[in-house]
């Protein structure tokens, strides 16, 4: 018989992963395909990255801020404020702030705000004489042609129903379309404020669509040349909780410290004067002894009792009759009948009763042992 030659099975694996191989190249292609991560870095929470980097690419340092809150300080008259913020939380002197600067030469840039936003977090925009139409056309992401200056057609993505509302005929830049303004820009004493109707054609999605960026630049560089530098402020920014609380719920307030003194005020009334504390009784001494003998009782604890009477018992006979403990037992129960007049077997049970479990039979032996104890 032929011995296996040892390169058989080695030859069989490779042969089969060889063809294992050449069926999966020939059933499956090679393909390249684009899968879309999402932004990354600081393009991930700021909405207009690409509008700061496309400034600073024609060298305008540009500054991003999340929100430009009450006390802040402001930028620098020489330099440029674009507020695309919310300003839920600017209070009245951060506005007079914001006037006094543009009255000193900057240059700032408002957002307007949403319908359903109160006269108090548009009165930015009152201030400096605008106002916000809100009948306008509103579009979607299709491209349409808006004026620029009376004198130049371009194509944006404005989208909103808003439209700006000045009071002045004097401007140094505008865009409309046939329902109003939408961009807006005036001198106010030494500077310039402009109001813009929407900033979502500025974002990381539409800045780089159509003639978005021509119009980012004009607004920007709207009195002849770029600024020194540009702050971006677009976070959104509300009052506190509890600035909203004590402003808006002292409603609720009011009510709760009606409710809590209605409260102190039922749990301390009463209903006529205070009672009398009680007298302190004093028990007598038999009560106790009676309440202790029951406690006892119930606990079972009865023959441990007659076994106590029955050792005071024993010890006045062994006072008053010493003979006796010289006598038998029967001998000592008949002298104890003639003296207590009590039959032997009751003396009998007296002195060595043990089945105690029933009230009777346990208060029958103690009169029994007691009226022993008192005829000796």
């Amino acid at each position: 018989m032929k011995e296996k030659s040892p390169w058989l099975t080695p030859f069989l694996f490779f042969s089969l992963l060889a063809l294992v191989v050449l069926l999966f190249l020939a059933l499956f292609e090679k393909k390249e395909i684009t899968v879309n991560t999402g932004r990354q870095g600081e393009a991930r929470t700021n909405p207009f990255h690409a509008a700061v980097r496309f400034l600073e690419t024609r060298g305008v340092r540009t500054k991003s801020l999340r929100r430009l809150g009450n006390g802040q300080s402001l930028p620098d008259t020489d330099e440029f404020l674009f507020l695309a913020a919310t300003r839920h939380a600017f209070s009245r002197e951060r506005n007079e702030e914001l006037k006094d600067w543009v009255s000193r030469g900057g240059q700032l840039i408002i957002v307007a705000q949403d319908r359903d936003d109160d006269e108090r977090q548009d009165s930015l925009l009152t201030d400096f004489g605008f106002g916000v139409n809100f009948d306008g056309t509103e579009y979607l992401d299709e491209p349409h042609e808006l004026t620029w200056n009376e004198s130049v057609t371009i194509k944006t993505t404005f989208r909103s129903a808003r439209r700006v509302l000045f009071p002045s005929e004097e401007t140094i830049m505008y865009l409309k379309d046939d329902f109003g303004f939408w961009y807006v820009s005036t001198a106010f004493d030494q500077g310039t404020v402009g109001v813009l109707s929407e900033s979502d054609l500025f974002d990381n999605d539409h800045i780089g669509r159509h003639d978005n960026a021509f119009v980012f630049w004009e607004i920007i560089t709207q009195t002849g040349e770029a600024p020194g530098s540009v702050w971006l402020v677009y976070g959104e920014e509300y009052e506190s909780f509890w600035t909203l609380f004590f402003n808006k719920g002292w409603p609720a307030l009011l009510a709760l410290a009606l409710l809590t003194g209605f409260t102190l005020w039922r749990m301390g009334s009463r209903q006529g004067p205070i009672e009398p504390d009680p007298p302190l009784d004093r028990r007598r001494l038999l009560e106790h002894i009676e309440a202790s003998g029951a406690f006892l009782w119930r606990r079972g604890f009865g023959l441990h009792m007659v076994e106590v009477l029955r050792g005071i018992m024993w010890s006045r006979l062994r006072h008053r009759h010493p003979g006796w403990q010289k006598l038998e037992d029967r001998e000592v129960h008949e002298r104890i009948a003639e003296i207590s007049g009590l039959t032997g077997l009751r003396i009998q049970q007296a002195v060595k009763r043990e089945d105690l479990e029933k009230e009777d039979v346990f208060l029958q032996t103690v009169i029994d042992i007691e009226t022993i104890r008192r005829a000796l």
